[in-house]
């Protein structure tokens, strides 16, 4: 039997340099030991994810992801644990199916899981930005007949995923005699391709400038 003792207490993974040990037998003779200790952590953090939804900016059409918004409880015996995903910028291309990325979880000593995945839903829920003159003038021709387009209306309409030029719609695009001299009022609705839509009422001067044609 006999005692011991030390300079340090040792109850982490601290590396400890050039420590004491104090011994002494059971004849009280005394002896001391002069020791390292370095910590080896072999064991990887044990990952665990979500699946989460994101959306675009409505200006540039992007959004970036931090990896650690898939963290879901990921544990390790160290810490801090730095994470990391495969895929983080995502852009309006991205919106017609689930993006699925590589995460990545990983302890001060370099140890990593990177075997868990995560799906990524990037949505785009921004209307266009519908923009129209204030006023169209539409002249009727000769025989007294006029046809409203889009191009006359929209002045600078924009969406930063793109306008679905097919899905464009005027409420009224004829127009007669009997509407020469009035201001109507036409619904003009864009949309885009992930289905977002906008509406404006476009104002239509209607103008006759053809004089009769008198026959004697």
């Amino acid at each position: 039997g006999g005692s011991y003792s030390s300079t340090t207490a040792y109850n982490n993974l601290t590396d400890i340099s050039d420590d004491t040990a104090y011994v002494q037998d059971v004849n009280s003779c005394p002896d001391t030991i002069i020791f390292s200790i370095q910590h080896t952590d072999a064991t990887p953090p044990v990952a665990a994810t979500k699946n989460i939804t994101v959306y675009l900016d409505s200006a540039t059409g992007t959004v970036t992801v931090n990896a650690e918004d898939l963290n879901n409880g990921t544990t390790d015996d160290c810490s801090p644990i730095q994470y990391a995903i495969s895929d983080s910028t995502f852009n309006c291309m991205n919106t017609t199916s689930v993006q699925t990325v590589k995460f990545h979880a990983i302890d001060p000593t370099g140890n990593a899981d990177s075997t868990k995945t995560a799906d990524i839903t990037i949505k785009d829920t921004t209307a266009p930005a519908n923009l129209i003159y204030a006023v169209v003038d539409l002249y009727l021709d000769s025989s007294g007949s006029g046809t409203l387009t889009a191009s006359m209306v929209d002045s600078a309409s924009f969406d930063a995923c793109g306008i679905d030029a097919s899905k464009t719609y005027l409420g009224q695009v004829a127009f007669s005699c009997i509407h020469a001299g009035d201001t109507i009022g036409v619904a003009y609705r864009i949309e885009d391709f992930s289905g977002n839509s906008r509406t404006v009422t476009a104002k239509i001067a209607v103008h006759d400038t053809f004089a009769p044609d008198l026959k004697l």
